[in-house]
């Protein structure tokens, strides 16, 4: 059996949302953007096999031409799908996906799932098709129609086709989710590991810095899922060199973490594993730092989540990390989290 996920996406991304993750196991879903003239441009999720259900992330990004004043008008669907029935659902013409609701049954182990669907006067969606191992349909928008935008667009594809199979019980879930990406100066958000499994996240630049993380916690198997994403430096760093190092673990097992990078430096880089006897992450840190570049004004965030709950931590636009504190609780098994954010300038 299949269940077939066609989200068609109009995603060039100029500014890039932030990313949250949505639900806990089992749990509802409901996710909107913040703004009408926003749609839904990335989605991760994991998967917990004892579960059977998934954790999503999702974020938005503006619209990659002007749309400012533009009359906005939205509708949400019914379900789009039973349970274990097919799902294959497209918004309207000149429509786009701006949220999603969903709810899991424990009994099918499945989710149902409504769509919020936008649009907007004067915006055209343009269809155009590329053949691959399932039709991929991408959108384009423009504020004219049917505008040819093939030879702007095709450089900028992003296919991602996920299939999981499940051999215990012969289903497969088919994800295809179709994006139209440039991204400009963003980081995507990322979800860096699996529960009980080993993490590792670098920025892909090392002029970086890790600016955004959330997680959720599972109470069965005591750990955390993280996703993370980097930033651009507040200022121009262009011309600059970095250098990095990776520092030994900073935290023995159950004992907190007060960590900063030395001087002016500052983190691109994450590495955990986990201990199922001891429920708890050890961390190495990735710091990195340039010539000129001077941290100043540092002051640590409250605390970014609560024992057993979710997790969310935004340096902030105009902001970079330095360091991290954590401490982890032997009766919960759960580590809270807050972070060393800094102000950064050319000397």
């Amino acid at each position: 059996m299949y269940r077939i996920w066609e989200l068609l996406v109009v995603a060039s991304i100029f500014q890039a949302g932030r990313c949250t993750v949505v639900n806990n196991f089992d749990g509802h879903l409901q996710f909107e953007c913040p703004h009408e003239n926003q749609f839904i441009s990335h989605i991760t999720s994991v998967h917990d096999n004892h579960r059977e259900d998934r954790v999503f992330d999702m974020s938005c990004a503006d619209f990659p031409i002007d749309v400012d004043g533009l009359l906005t008008s939205c509708t949400w669907t019914e379900y789009v799908n039973d349970w274990d029935g097919l799902l294959a659902f497209e918004c309207n013409d000149n429509m786009y996906i701006n949220g999603l609701q969903s709810d899991h049954d424990n009994h099918s182990e499945d989710r149902r799932w409504k769509v919020k669907c936008c649009e907007m006067h004067e915006i055209h969606l343009a269809d155009w098709t590329a053949f691959t191992s399932l039709r991929h349909v991408k959108s384009i928008a423009t504020r004219e129609p049917l505008l040819s935008a093939e030879k702007e667009t095709e450089k900028n594809i992003k296919d991602r086709l996920h299939v999981e199979q499940n051999n215990s019980s012969e289903m497969h879930l088919i994800w295809e989710l179709v994006i139209v990406a440039s991204i400009i100066h963003t980081g995507s958000c990322t979800i860096v590991n699996s529960l009980d499994r080993p993490l590792q996240y670098e920025c892909r630049y090392e002029n970086q810095f890790i600016a955004q993380i959330t997680s959720v916690h599972h109470n069965r198997q005591e750990d955390r899922v993280f996703d993370m994403s980097c930033r651009d430096f507040p200022c121009d760093v262009s011309d600059l060199t970095p250098t990095c190092t990776w520092t030994e673990y900073i935290n023995d097992w159950d004992e907190p973490i007060v960590y900063q990078c030395s001087g002016n430096r500052y983190i691109g880089g994450f590495q955990s594993y986990h201990s199922n006897r001891q429920e708890d992450r050890r961390w190495k840190v990735k710091c990195c730092g340039m010539p000129g570049v001077q941290l100043s004004n540092c002051h640590y965030t409250s605390w970014t989540n609560n024992y057993d709950g979710q997790q969310y931590f935004n340096a902030g636009t105009s902001r970079v990390t330095k360091g991290l504190v954590s401490i982890h609780s032997n009766r919960r098994e759960d580590r809270i989290y807050k972070y060393m954010t800094c102000q950064a300038s050319r000397n």
